[in-house]
């Protein structure tokens, strides 16, 4: 079930709160749940999802692909447009998502515990909703005419008909279980492909088939000599980024799980690496480190935990488990500036550079350094 977005909701402007008001040369402030905070100058959008809805609230935001998404705490997802803030779509998700959403152009995908779902965002209609058999274990990925989906139980990735919402094919992992993934790359040929995670270690290339036609025997090619994909995978352009559970960073080219290169973090990565502006980052359970993508070199390293929200070529953005939003120089990682955000829930691991934030109560922001 989808509701309509009005004119007059996007009426309403945070202009009047800032205390003073953003420049391109101060930071402004703005007003989240009763608490006065300063948020960087380089607002370009906002707005309040909520004009006229007592008692709802946003209870995670997120950034996928041209998608700002927000899930609320009555199982909605809403969807805006990245570049401007437009109003797209709010789509009864029933129950809490169990994974990020995925975005491919304009189709958005999420899963719940027991559904698989694909909208197409500019107008939040349905275009699969499929009732699973089995627990997912990440966010699906969206590849032309299909969505695959990694299964806890079964150690399968599991392909569905992107028109039509049927099951299709199944692999079977004989290595482990999967995790996190599937992502998708690319393979030799230049054709799709799917790359997923294992948590006895090792990364596998899939062919992304569709979910129409017979599926594959065997993997493409299997990357063993690696630690447990603890932390996640992250793609750009054709190589394949793994953040290990075993302290250390992997390269893999995409089309033939080939070891490109391997940084030594010296503690267990947390969360999937971030690819943006041209450098890799990753958290580690001893500070986020900021690499160069092409041969794994450090360019810097900052101490505490601090999770990578965007960015671009004059600021980078990460955040404290207290809600401290860090900017940095992006080159050096000297700290800026600090600024508490108390009550903000801000979109992580952004590849775009656009910063994005939104409030328990409907305010959401965007910035771009």
């Amino acid at each position: 079930m989808a509701r309509s977005f009005f004119p007059w909701m996007a009426a309403f402007s945070l202009v009047a709160l800032l205390l003073p008001a953003c420049s391109s040369t101060s930071p402004g402030g703005v007003r989240g749940g009763g608490t006065f905070f300063r948020v960087p100058s380089d607002l370009v959008w906002e707005k309040d999802v909520f004009v006229g809805q007592k008692g709802r609230a946003i209870t995670h935001c997120w950034v996928a692909g041209k998608w700002v998404l927000l899930e609320t705490a009555d199982h909605f997802l809403i969807g805006l447009g990245l570049e401007k803030g437009n109003a797209y779509f709010e789509v009864e998700a029933r129950e809490a998502l169990a994974f990020p959403p995925s975005a491919d152009g304009d189709r958005v995908a999420f899963v719940t515990s027991g559904r698989l779902v694909l909208l197409e965002g500019p107008t939040g209609r349905v275009l699969v909703d499929h009732r699973l058999q089995f627990l997912p274990a990440g966010s699906p990925a969206i590849v032309k005419d299909s969505l695959y989906l990694a299964t806890l139980d079964g150690n399968r990735v599991v392909a569905f008909s992107a028109r039509t919402g049927r099951e299709g094919w199944s692999w079977r992992s004989k290595l482990g279980s999967p995790l996190f993934g599937p992502v998708a790359c690319h393979v030799q040929g230049g054709g799709g492909g799917l790359a997923e995670a294992l948590d006895s270690g090792g990364v596998v290339g899939l062919p992304a088939l569709s979910a129409e036609v017979a599926g594959p025997r065997e993997p493409l090619w299997t990357a063993r000599q690696l630690g447990p994909g603890g932390g996640g995978l992250e793609v750009s352009g054709d190589t394949v980024y793994l953040a290990s559970s075993d302290t250390r960073v992997y390269a893999l080219a995409g089309g033939t799980g080939m070891v490109l290169w391997t940084f030594p973090a010296g503690a267990a990565c947390l969360g999937r690496p971030s690819f943006s502006a041209g450098k890799l980052f990753v958290r580690t359970r001893r500070g986020t480190f900021c690499l160069d993508p092409q041969g794994g070199r450090k360019l810097w390293k900052l101490s505490g935990d601090l999770a990578f929200l965007a960015c671009a070529n004059k600021a980078a953005y990460l955040v404290s488990r207290g809600g401290m939003l860090v900017k940095v120089e992006p080159s050096t990682g000297e700290i800026l500036e600090n600024y508490p955000t108390p009550g903000v829930f801000w979109a992580r691991n952004v590849t775009d550079p656009t910063l994005v934030g939104a409030t328990r109560h409907g305010h959401v922001m965007a910035f771009r350094p």
